[in-house]
C-alpha cells in the first residue's frame, strides 16, 4: 500500500511540471506587453523599458522559464498581481477555501441524492422508480450549470425571498451555489450507481446468495453496493477535482470571491501572473484530489492490495534465491 502511494505521489511531479510549462509557455506569446499593461497608456518608453528590465521581461524564454519553475515548486511563490499589486499565492490560500467549501458541498449533495436514486434504479430495472430515476438524470447532465443558477436565483431569492442572491455570510448563502453546481454530480452519481448495482446484480455470488435465502435487502446492502460503490467513488472524488476548477461561472453568478472569480477577473485584466498561478494552483489541486482518490480506492478495492502484495512477495523470493 505504501508502495503504491509512493508511485502515485511520483507521477504527480511531471503532471504539475507539464500544467507549469504549458500554461508559462501560453501566456508568454499571448500579444501584449506586461509592462505597458502595469503602467498604464501614459507611461514613456524609458519608463516601460525600465520596468521590464526590473521584471526580468527582457531575458530569454528558458531564463525566465526557469526562473518561474524556481519560484513555483521551491518557492511557491506564484509572483505578484498587476491589477491589485498583492502576492498571488496569498490571494489564492484566501480565496482556496471557499471554492472548496462550494465543490466539497455539491459532492456531498450530488452523493447523497444520487445514490440512493442509482440503488433504486439498479436494484428495480425497467420499472417506474427506474424511468424516474434516469430521467432525473437527464435532466440534470443536460442543463447547463449557469442557467439552473440563474432559476433557483429567480425563485428562490427574487420571487420568494427565502435565500440570499449573492454574497458571503452564513450557512444560508452556500445553499443555492452547491445545488447549482451539485445536481449535475447527482445526475452522474446516480447512473454510475444504476449500472453498477446492474452488473453486481448479475454477479454470480449475488445468485449464490439468493440461492441461500438471504433477504434482499442484505443482498442489496451487504453485498451488491459495497462492490458496486468502488467506481461511484472515483466518479465523485474525480468530480470534486474537477468541479474545483470548473465552478467558475457559479462563483460569477453569487458573486463568491473564490478562485474562479479571480482567474475571470485576471482574464478580464489581462493579469498573466494571475491566470498562471490560478491555473497552477488548480493542477496541484487537481492532483492532491486524484491522489486521495486512488488512495480510497486502493482501500476499499481488495485487487489492488493483493497486486501489490504480490509483487512484494516475488521481490522477497528473488531477494532470497539470489537472483
Amino acid at each position: 500500500m505504501i508502495r503504491y502511494i509512493f508511485r502515485r505521489l511520483l507521477w504527480m511531479i511531471p503532471i504539475v511540471l507539464c500544467v507549469t510549462i504549458f500554461i508559462f509557455t501560453l501566456m508568454y506569446f499571448v500579444p501584449g506587453d506586461v509592462a505597458r499593461i502595469q503602467l498604464g497608456p501614459a507611461a514613456t518608453e524609458t519608463e516601460i523599458q525600465a520596468l521590464r528590465e526590473a521584471l526580468g521581461l527582457n531575458d530569454p524564454f528558458f531564463v525566465r522559464l526557469t526562473r518561474y519553475l524556481s519560484d513555483v515548486f521551491f518557492r511557491f511563490d506564484f509572483g505578484t498581481s498587476l491589477t491589485d499589486k498583492v502576492s498571488i499565492t496569498k490571494t489564492l490560500i484566501e480565496r482556496f477555501p471557499r471554492t472548496f467549501v462550494i465543490s466539497v458541498c455539491a459532492t456531498i449533495f450530488g452523493a447523497l441524492f444520487g445514490i440512493p436514486l442509482g440503488v433504486v434504479a439498479g436494484t428495480h430495472p425497467h420499472t417506474l422508480r427506474d424511468r424516474f430515476s434516469m430521467l432525473v438524470s437527464l435532466v440534470g447532465i443536460s442543463m447547463p450549470r449557469f442557467w439552473l443558477a440563474l432559476m433557483l436565483v429567480i425563485v428562490f431569492a427574487l420571487r420568494l425571498k427565502l435565500l440570499p442572491s449573492q454574497g458571503l455570510g452564513g450557512f444560508e448563502y452556500y445553499i443555492l451555489p452547491c445545488v447549482s453546481a451539485g445536481f449535475m454530480t447527482l445526475a452522474m452519481t446516480a447512473r454510475h450507481t444504476r449500472s453498477s448495482m446492474l452488473e453486481q446484480m448479475r454477479a454470480d455470488y449475488i445468485i449464490t446468495a439468493m440461492a441461500k435465502g438471504a433477504s434482499p435487502r442484505r443482498i442489496v446492502y451487504r453485498h451488491a453496493f459495497p462492490n458496486a460503490s468502488i467506481p461511484v467513488v472515483t466518479q465523485l472524488f474525480t468530480g470534486l477535482g474537477s468541479m474545483m476548477a470548473g465552478n467558475l461561472v457559479i462563483e460569477q453568478i453569487f458573486g463568491i470571491p473564490g478562485i474562479g472569480s479571480y482567474l475571470i477577473r485576471a482574464v478580464n485584466n489581462r493579469d498573466y501572473p494571475a491566470v498562471q498561478g490560478s491555473v497552477i494552483f488548480l493542477a496541484i489541486t487537481l492532483s492532491i484530489v486524484v491522489l486521495i482518490t486512488d488512495i480510497i480506492y486502493a482501500a476499499i478495492d481488495p485487487r489492488i492490495k493483493a497486486q501489490f502484495a504480490s509483487r512484494g512477495k516475488k521481490r522477497k523470493l528473488f531477494r532470497k534465491s539470489g537472483v
